[in-house]
């Protein structure tokens, strides 16, 4: 079943916009997007795909209590991911100095966009 739903995103800090998305069914295709990293640049879902199988998971804020526990869990699984010859992007809203301080405190290898 398809869902239609309104997000809000934030662009800059004075400026919001709010976007439909629809909701994706278990096999659809994501379609492309662009991303900031937590290295100030920018990266496409098509430019992470380009390096093969890639876990994708997004949660609503840096040291939050479940959302780190969830960060630390994918880092400790990491050997393994890699291992499969994976990679891993977490995607949340927060500044790049934001991620870039979560990262170096829970000693995440993978980047982390926004």
């Amino acid at each position: 079943m398809t869902q239609e739903f309104l997000s809000t995103a934030v662009l800059s800090p004075n400026w919001l916009i709010k976007i439909s998305l629809k909701m994706l069914d278990v096999g659809d295709k994501a379609p492309d997007f662009v991303l900031l990293r937590d290295t100030g640049d920018s990266v496409s879902l098509d430019e992470l795909l380009a390096d093969g199988a890639l876990i994708l998971y997004f949660y609503p804020a840096d040291f939050t209590p479940g959302c780190t526990v969830e960060a630390c869990d994918i880092r400790d699984m990491y050997p393994d991911i890699k291992a499969a010859n994976a990679s891993v992007v977490g995607v949340s809203p927060q500044s790049v100095q934001t991620h870039q301080r979560f990262k170096s405190t829970f000693q995440l290898p993978f980047p982390q966009p926004h």
